[in-house]
This record gives structure tokens, C-alpha cells and sequence, in this order.
């Protein structure tokens, strides 16, 4: 899924088994996107580089999700890639996330 600018409400959404020969294998949110996930998985996702399966830039909130087995091949934040934003981040599940830097997570300013 990708968002750039927009407003979302994901809840009780499974993203798994996508691929992209980029970034955000499961979802990729740039550019002043505000979205919230709840209650979902993202799991058994690839990309290759930074940002990763799971990256999101501008999210407001991630709650009560799992995050599973997503890969960075080359890249950074093998579960989760946060870069400029103020997410609240709680009662989230990360189990064995792979990248080549910041396996599990990845936050940048």
C-alpha cells in the first residue's frame, strides 16, 4: 500500500507476502501522509533497500499490531523505518525482522 499525502484508517487489515523491487514492500507512507494502523499484521514482506517492508514517514499511529518476518534485503529497518515524524508507537508485536541495518526497527530524524 502506498499513501504520500493523504489521510487512512487501516483497521484490522493483514498486509503479507508482497514484494517490491524498491521501498515499502507492505506499505510505504511519504510525504505528509497521516495514517493510523491498528489492530493488523504485516508480515513475510520484502523490499530490498531503505525504506523498508513496513516504513512509514509522517504516521500518527501504530497500535496493537503484529510485524512479522519482513525483510530489508539491503536496507534499513527490517519491521518498521520511521523518518521524520511524531508516531505513537505501542502494544505492537516485531518477531524476527531481517535487514542488513536496524533488523527489527529504524528511526531517523
Amino acid at each position: 500500500m502506498y499513501f504520500q499525502g493523504s489521510q487512512a484508517t487501516l483497521t484490522a487489515n493483514g498486509l503479507r507476502y508482497n514484494r517490491s523491487t524498491d521501498a515499502g514492500g507492505g506499505m510505504y507512507i511519504v510525504g505528509q501522509a497521516n495514517v493510523t494502523f491498528t489492530a493488523g499484521s504485516l508480515s513475510y514482506n520484502q523490499a530490498p533497500a531503505a525504506p523498508a517492508p513496513g516504513s512509514m514517514a509522517f504516521s500518527r499511529l501504530l497500535r496493537g499490531n503484529q510485524i512479522v518476518r519482513n525483510q530489508a534485503t539491503n536496507g534499513e529497518g527490517g519491521g518498521l523505518w520511521l523518518a521524520r515524524t511524531n508516531a505513537e508507537i505501542s502494544y505492537n508485536q516485531f518477531v524476527r525482522n531481517r535487514a542488513a541495518n536496524g533488523g527489527c526497527t529504524q528511526f531517523r530524524r
